[in-house]
């Protein structure tokens, strides 16, 4: 059986949104406190509610609360 190893993220903390990016991309915004991810051409804020597993939408971006890399 295969073992299961967490992923940590190597996270950019940058005090302001970059010029541009790319889909996917994530950085940490330093005078925000947020999370933010790129996507169709614009740096949106995560954010979770709480609670476990449940996911939102957010500018168009499936944001979920569970925070797990791999399968």
């Amino acid at each position: 059986m295969a073992k299961r190893f967490l992923t940590p993220l190597g996270i950019v903390v940058l005090p302001t949104d970059p010029a541009s990016g790319s889909n996917g991309q994530i950085y940490f915004n330093s005078s925000e406190n947020e999370l933010k991810v790129y996507y169709d051409g614009q740096w949106n804020s995560l954010s979770t509610g709480g609670g476990g597993g449940a996911s939102e939408t957010e500018s168009g971006v499936q944001l979920s609360t569970s925070w797990w890399l791999g399968a």
